[in-house]
């Protein structure tokens, strides 16, 4: 029974391990809560981006160049390229999404055509 006892006690060198476990846990846990915000704002940026440069596409080849960019700005947008291939409008535009430290510049392109 003493031999049990023995070894259910902790010597001094052993205390402390479960804070620094503690520790190691929340570090690890934090990162990946960071890690998952960057990634959530780039896939809201890159989905507002890609809204933005449909409508402006749609907007610019039923109705000019003007009607893109305004299109573009209404999504919270900037048109960066505006180029006709043909009977084919492509348009490319920018969106800065997030704030601060999570602040990002995404791009979309889309393409329209006024050919039936």
């Amino acid at each position: 029974m003493g031999a049990v006892r023995n070894n259910l006690r902790t010597s001094r060198s052993d205390r402390g391990q479960v804070a620094v476990l503690m520790v190691g846990a929340v570090a690890l846990t934090t990162a990946l809560v960071v890690g998952l915000v960057h990634l959530a704002v780039a896939v809201a940026g890159r989905d507002q981006a890609q809204a933005a440069a449909d409508a402006a596409a749609l907007a610019g080849v039923s109705s000019g160049a003007a009607a893109a960019t305004t299109a573009a700005a209404h999504n919270g947008a900037e048109v960066t390229s505006l180029r006709w291939e043909g009977d084919d409008l492509v348009v490319e535009v920018r969106v800065t999404v997030g704030d601060g430290a999570w602040q990002r510049t995404v791009t979309a392109v889309a393409r329209a055509t006024r050919a039936p």
